[in-house]
């Protein structure tokens, strides 16, 4: 499955669809606010159809509201995610994401070893943690 890409959130972001694997980018230098990640959420809702699918999230040198992480973690739309930083900024902004319990989330700093670990969860839908 292969989407062409989109621009989202007025130009900070972009999101594509690739082997079954949803693919956002944020622009270095963005500032992520509540809006912001509202209309990521619907953008990759309506990317993944009635399936979560994988998320490959690049955020190297993003900054995120508190409100634009409390959207993230009560969306509930991918089955897993990958963020993808280069920073210690990045991985701090990675693990305030990570307390949600309704799919994995793991920190890389390379994009394939993130494609890597998303490949073992395609087609596969998560429960709360209550059981995969």
């Amino acid at each position: 499955m292969t989407h062409p890409g989109m621009t989202i959130c007025a130009g900070k972001s972009t999101l594509e669809v690739r082997d079954a694997i949803i693919h956002q980018r944020w622009t270095p230098g963005s500032e992520v606010d509540a809006r912001d990640a509202e209309e990521s959420v619907r953008a990759v809702r309506a990317l993944g159809g009635d399936t979560p699918r994988p998320l490959l999230l690049e955020m190297s040198d993003v900054s995120m509201s508190a409100a634009a992480r409390n959207v993230y973690e009560h969306a509930q739309s991918v089955c897993a995610v990958a963020l993808v930083g280069a920073t210690l900024v990045d991985r701090v902004v990675a693990a305030t994401m990570r307390r949600h319990d309704f799919c994995p989330h793991e920190f890389f700093t390379s994009a394939q070893d993130a494609l890597a670990w998303l490949r073992q969860f395609d087609g596969q839908q998560f429960d709360g943690g209550r059981g995969h």
